[in-house]
């Protein structure tokens, strides 16, 4: 008797489960650096140094002396101001001590004017008997006057020393001023390097004469460099849908920040992948209507002490992939190999195929998570069955997912 044979189609099957899974998108952007600088010339004058390793390319650790402007004209500009100074509040206590004088001087004149009065009234009496001459007390009335006017005198200049003072202090001032100013010139000579960082242009040579607000010399911090990552808007939304929550706070300012989301950056070096951990820090100003594309900024920082042998440092403009990752979170899951689209091929309890329409939430290899159409415990086909016929009666085998645990 001839044996029976089976023509049922065989499949890889897939039973349907919830995998705590971390959801990831993967984008591509070029490097630059997060900090640039411009060296602008704060002050003018002759260039008489320039750094020997101030070229393109190199790096430069922080407070490395660039460039250095001929200081002789600012520091006669600062011994003048300091001159100015000095003069001011020599000024300030000359009126001091003028002022002290003439309370001293006041009080004297005081004191003489209540004699001769009390001489002018001894006078009077007497020319009132004959004893004095009318003569003589006119001219000691003319003595009391004139006293007077010197008192009146005295006190109107005491008057005027607060505003002296006032004056003298606005001078002195105006004078420190003129010296934090001529310091600050005389240190904008030296040009020096804000941070470890690489030159990206140089437009100084030395002994050439450079002007206020010219650019002398472009860098940039090399130990911090981002990269703006260009992802599509529907992988965007599905990676926030399906990444955990609990880091927002309710009523908090909605920030991609507050998700954690983490970032693999890597470069393709032939057949080497090259890696460097990275964090998202936020969303791009607009959307690409264009691609439908959405920008995420990462930020990647790097370690000035790495062997280059092993991993070179990211340098601007270096084109990148950047693998987006968000908080593990339970998820339906099944092998992205299975998806038809927007439908997938069963295994029902019969063993015959049925086909049935999913919403995917995100597609990241090897799995695609399933919003809705499937439950734990569905038997999904893997492979392609031609024809797919609803009904047809399949046989199985379970499937091995690369990435499973």
């Amino acid at each position: 008797m001839a044996a029976t044979i089976d023509n049922r189609p065989l499949v890889e099957t897939f039973m349907v489960e919830n995998r705590a899974i971390e959801p990831k998108i993967t984008g591509y952007g070029k490097v630059r650096p997060k900090e640039t600088w411009d060296a602008v010339a704060q002050v003018s004058g002759r260039v008489v140094y320039r750094h020997p390793e101030l070229e393109r390319g190199k790096m430069l650790r922080k407070g490395t002396e660039l460039i250095r402007i001929d200081p002789l004209d600012y520091q006669l500009k600062l011994a003048q101001a300091k001159s100015d100074l000095t003069s001011a509040k020599a000024e300030l206590d000359k009126i001091e001590l003028n002022g002290d004088k003439l309370v001293n001087a006041l009080g004297i004149e005081r004191r003489r004017l209540a004699i001769m009065e009390k001489e002018l009234t001894r006078k009077t009496n007497l020319n009132k008997t004959g004893a004095v001459s009318s003569s003589v007390l006119e001219q000691e009335k003319q003595n009391v006057l004139a006293q007077e006017q010197k008192v009146l005198d005295l006190d109107t200049n005491l008057k005027l020393v607060p505003n002296n003072l006032e004056v003298a202090k606005a001078a002195i001032q105006v004078a420190e001023s003129r010296v934090q100013e001529a310091k600050r010139k005389l240190e904008n000579t030296h040009v020096v390097m804000p941070f470890d960082g690489k030159v990206a242009e140089v437009k100084i040579e030395r002994d050439q004469v450079v002007s206020e607000r010219e650019i002398m010399v472009k860098a940039h911090r090399w130990d911090r460099m981002e990269i703006a990552t260009q992802v599509s808007l529907s992988d965007m939304r599905g990676l926030i849908a399906h990444t955990e929550r609990s880091a927002l706070v309710a009523g908090q300012v909605a920030d991609i920040a507050n998700l954690d989301l983490k970032a693999d950056v890597i470069l393709y070096v032939g057949d080497h992948k090259m890696h460097w951990d990275a964090v998202v820090t936020r969303v791009g100003e607009s959307i690409d209507p264009q691609g439908n594309s959405v920008v995420l900024m990462v930020e990647v920082e790097q370690n000035a002490h790495v062997d280059p042998s092993l991993r070179p440092p990211l340098i601007n403009e270096m084109y990148v992939e950047v693998v987006v990752s968000g908080g593990a979170n339970s998820q339906l899951v099944v092998p992205a190999q299975a998806l038809r689209g927007e439908m997938v091929y069963l295994m029902d309890e019969k063993g015959q195929l049925d086909k049935r329409p999913v919403d995917v939430g995100l597609i990241m290899e090897p799995w695609a998570i399933i919003d809705n159409g499937l439950s734990v415990g569905d038997k999904v086909v893997i492979n392609d069955v031609i024809p797919a016929v609803t009904g047809m009666k399949l046989r199985e085998i379970p499937a091995s997912v690369e990435g499973q645990e």
